[in-house]
């Protein structure tokens, strides 16, 4: 019989910025796992990490600079909105071509990793987004264990909901300057009737120095009906619950910036070593921006050319790899890298 799933940590730091360490710590000494995280997803921006201290920076900084584009979690969640609890081993065997991406995945991120098996609970969080906190082991996860997080989870979304909720009211106390919206710039609460109860510090100087954004919310400010771009800036509204005390069923809105993909020199250090014989170096620039998420019309815009010589580089590219996909020229990359 397995030992019973204990919160107390979680439920002492409820309302706190300790709050998701405590609730890793938590499930994790019921797991008895040799890694784990939180990594947040998000509808409008990369993931980030917001625990990571006991993976291994390498890991992190491979998965960020590209490999994240192929985690079967976030490729599920981004394409169905799917949260609660997820394994590798579930979904490697649910069959299609996410059981054969999580397949591909285990097999290339192993001998990196060292684990065998991965567990996600995957909690919404506000931002259009969800907290996935991981756990790898090197020996699968248990039925029992696996069902028991299952039973746990309402209770774990409604204490996460909790501890959002709580930030936000004292926020608007002036309590503290941190917000569980982690990838707003700036952000505003108003009530039900649309009439602004709150701003964060930015909110102000941000409008400010965006004269066209302010045009584009109107005046004064209501929350948006979606979603709204603005020179590199993205604005979103959210519904808040009736038990949001500062202002009930009212809304949040915040403002996000969306900076292009960090190029990291690594990475084009590695595609060097491993193609540097196959492709030229424009092409090998090609294979960098691919890797980094860039579509074709973004790769013409910076390098100067046009789309159609991208599309031509692309399928020379395939030809000498004997590749037909990014996917295969992601774990091109990541097998060469685990062999190192």
């Amino acid at each position: 019989m397995i030992k019973p799933l204990n919160f107390s940590r979680a439920i002492r730091a409820c309302g706190t910025a300790g709050f998701p360490s405590a609730m890793l710590a938590d499930i994790a000494a019921f797991l008895r796992v040799e890694k784990c995280g939180i990594v947040e997803y998000s509808k409008i921006t990369q993931p980030h990490y917001i625990h990571s201290d006991l993976v291994p920076k390498e890991e992190t900084r491979f998965y960020l600079e590209g490999t994240y584009r192929f985690d079967p979690f976030f490729y599920q969640w981004r394409n169905g909105g799917r949260s609660g609890v997820l394994t590798l081993d579930r979904i490697r065997n649910q069959g299609g071509s996410e059981a054969l991406g999580a397949t591909d995945y285990i097999l290339q991120l192993q001998p990196i990793t060292g684990m065998a098996d991965e567990l996600a609970l995957l909690l919404n969080k506000i931002g259009f987004a969800v907290d996935n906190y991981f756990f790898l082991r090197d020996h699968q996860f248990t039925v029992e264990e696996i069902t028991t997080i299952e039973q746990a989870t309402p209770m774990l979304q409604a204490l996460y909901d909790l501890n959002q909720n709580l930030m936000l009211r004292d926020i608007c106390a002036g309590g503290r300057p941190q917000t569980p919206v982690s990838n707003a710039d700036a952000y505003a609460l108003f009530d039900r009737e649309g009439q602004q109860v709150f701003v964060s510090d930015d909110w102000a100087a941000l409008l400010t120095t965006l004269p066209g954004l302010v045009e584009t919310l109107g005046t004064p400010v209501r929350p948006v009906s979606e979603v709204l771009s603005y020179d590199r800036y993205t604005v979103l509204s959210e519904p808040l619950g009736a038990d949001f005390s500062p202002c009930p069923d009212g809304t949040i809105t915040f403002i996000t910036s969306q900076p292009a993909p960090a190029l990291a020199p690594i990475s084009a250090l590695v595609l060097e070593e491993l193609f540097a014989e196959k492709l030229t170096d424009r092409e090998i620039d090609i294979c960098l921006l691919i890797l980094k998420g860039y579509p074709s019309t973004s790769i013409s815009e910076k390098l100067g050319i046009t789309v159609g010589t991208v599309k031509n580089h692309r399928k020379n590219i395939y030809r000498k790899l004997d590749i037909t996909s990014e996917r295969e020229l992601f774990l091109m990359l990541i097998g060469h890298v685990s062999n190192q």
